[in-house]
């Protein structure tokens, strides 16, 4: 068992244990190299119980699942180590508290913020369940969902969490909790699939607005209205269809359960009444219209163009508008109106990459952050995109948004303390897979988007590639990305307000390769002064940029990131030096004759 004060791994320190279970402890600890703060869970392996092994295995299946994740309402799981009695598990560090707690202190939520909480867990159960191998999660309840002090929410545990195999017929093993389980969850009923995990929402949904525990006896899960009559019918349909005894009777997927999730309303019975009655003066009102069709086909002109002139004005609107908050809401609506249109798309991710003058005086976050990436998902529904998609400027827009993320998302970045640029490519790469996809011609985006594809696509495969040892002929590939980066970079022209970030994020992704795969880039046939070469081009080029007071002061962490390539030069030096020879003239004659002549 880990002590106060004990290094794991040479840089993983102890600070205090924050929890304990049977067969194992989760510890706060700190990585003294890059001072920032993660969450150990220690598995014994030498447990005294008569299911220790299955425990352990469970937990090595667990941490392995989730490595490979990588969602903002998911734990990151950064790093597995294995000794001989003890296994320690890395992952992310969640403050807050559980929706149970929640529940326990203060009893039933509001109807609207629980609707908003099962509109963001729907989802992170899509992405779940859309992977090559599906994952079923089995455990949805509030105890499993942490809620943050900035009232976003995670979902923690994967400890039953499953890979859906498609020919198998049923679950090995009864697992769940029940009153949140799903009949199928008990064995031999049949096997647990993404209906398992909707029957879990809606059996947590009806607790959290309810303040009811289905996982009181007798385990029941009444109409919602008969706890509260206040509550929206609407919801309370939605809840009985996720929790039918017949998994065919519910909701089939968890895209299906959030399209009515964000139209609760219109399931009300008083709003349905309402539209009936709309509907028996609207066929009056076409009876009437017939009389007056040349005045109608006018008077349907003038809305269209009603609609047009409304859009514009809330843009211009949007624009006088000095609070980032305000001109979001006002973008939001504009989208609304003319979904298909790209101008409203293009200005909410201007306003998102950077606060307007008067908030960055006030040295509010310079950053796109968890709260605006929860708002412009839901801005990019399904049903804006396809209407979108028509646009020939779509591209533009999917490169924009690409670009949000790769230089400017803050998910996992620990108040700009630790890297997340891993993060950052991953959840850029599907916008610029779209602007390569949807590009009409070869333009600047295209060809930046594809670079930046290339880029990411490695580092989410090379792990896996050098575990397979399929990794051989992958990196000269990925220096030639980079260079092509940094190149179209020194002729791009950033319109927004700090372009500075576009060469430091370059810069030091470029820096941490060499660092990293500099014997790899040899083995590939670059030589030594190619990568000398770069790295003086780097450090030139680094030595140039000029970060004003204003920036230095603010929360945009560009002094920071500066500060840290600066630390990290002699390193990068140190290691093109190690991967050919303390000699550099020698070791540019063997790279010439390993490189077949390359340079």
């Amino acid at each position: 068992m880990a002590k106060q004060g004990e290094i794991i791994d040479g840089k993983y320190e102890i600070l205090a244990e924050i929890g304990r279970g049977g067969m194992s402890v989760v510890y706060l600890a700190r990585n003294k190299n890059l001072n920032q703060q993660w969450a150990i869970k220690e598995v014994f392996r030498n447990a005294r119980d008569q299911n220790h092994e299955e425990v352990v295995q469970s937990a090595i299946a667990e941490a392995t699942m989730m490595k490979n994740l990588d969602h903002p309402l998911l734990p990151r799981i950064v790093d597995i180590i294995e000794n001989s009695d003890t296994i320690y598990i890395i992952m992310d560090l969640i403050e807050g508290r559980t929706l149970q707690a929640v529940v326990e202190e203060t009893g039933a939520q509001l109807q609207e913020t629980v609707i908003d909480w099962g509109i963001h867990l729907c989802g992170v159960l899509s992405y779940l369940h859309s992977r090559k191998l599906p994952i079923i999660y089995r455990d949805m309840k509030p105890e499993n969902i942490m809620l943050k002090p900035d009232g976003t929410i995670k979902l923690i545990d994967f400890g039953i969490a499953r890979e859906y195999k498609e020919k198998s017929v049923t679950d090995t093993t009864a697992l769940g909790t029940r009153g949140y389980a799903a009949p199928e969850q008990w064995g031999n009923r049949g096997q647990t699939d993404a209906r398992t995990d909707i029957y879990g929402l809606g059996a947590t949904l009806y607790h959290l607005v309810t303040g009811k525990s289905p996982a009181v006896p007798p385990y029941e899960i009444k109409p919602i209205r008969m706890w509260n009559p206040q509550l929206s019918s609407g919801l309370e349909k939605i809840i009985l269809k996720c929790t039918q005894l017949d998994p065919d009777k519910r909701y089939q997927t968890s895209a299906e359960l959030l399209v009515d999730l964000q139209h609760y309303h219109e399931m009300d019975d008083l709003y349905r009444k309402n539209q009936k009655n709309k509907m028996i003066k609207f066929a009056v009102a076409i009876s009437l219209s017939v009389l007056f069709w040349g005045s109608g086909w006018g008077c349907n002109l003038a809305a269209q163009q009603m609609k047009g002139q409304n859009y514009e004005n809330i843009l211009s609107e949007a624009q006088r508008e000095t609070s980032t908050e305000q001109k979001i809401s006002l973008l939001e609506q504009a989208i609304d109106i003319q979904p298909q249109k790209s101008e409203a798309y293009l200005q909410l991710v201007t306003v998102m990459k950077a606060p307007t003058a008067a908030e960055r005086l006030q040295e509010k976050s310079t950053t796109f952050t968890e709260t605006e990436d929860n708002i412009l998902r839901k801005t990019l529904n399904a049903e804006h995109l396809n209407q979108l998609k028509r646009n020939k400027d779509y591209s533009d827009v999917a490169y924009a948004i690409g670009s949000l993320y790769w230089y400017y998302y803050d998910y996992g970045s620990n108040e700009g303390q630790t890297d997340n640029q891993y993060t950052r490519m991953i959840s850029a790469l599907p916008w610029f897979e779209e602007t390569v996809q949807f590009a009409k011609t070869e333009t600047v985006n295209s060809r930046m988007a594809d670079i930046y594809r290339r880029i990411a696509i490695f580092n989410r495969d090379i792990s896996a590639m050098i575990n397979e040892g399929s990794d051989t002929n992958v990196y000269g590939d990925y220096w030639n990305s980079l260079i092509e980066l940094n190149a179209q970079l020194n002729h791009y022209e950033e319109s927004g307000n700090q372009p500075e970030i576009l060469k430091l994020e370059t810069y030091v992704l470029s820096m941490n390769a060499i660092e990293n795969y500099a014997r790899k880039f040899k083995g590939n046939g670059i030589t030594y002064q190619q990568m000398i070469d770069f790295y003086n081009q780097l450090c030139s080029e680094l030595d140039e940029i000029q970060i004003s007071e204003e920036l230095m002061d603010s929360a945009s962490g560009l002094a920071k990131k500066k500060a840290y390539l600066e630390t990290r030069k002699n390193y990068v030096k140190e290691a093109i030096d190690r991967a050919f020879a303390t000699n550099p003239n020698s070791a540019s004659e063997e790279s010439v004759q390993e490189g077949g002549g390359q340079e």
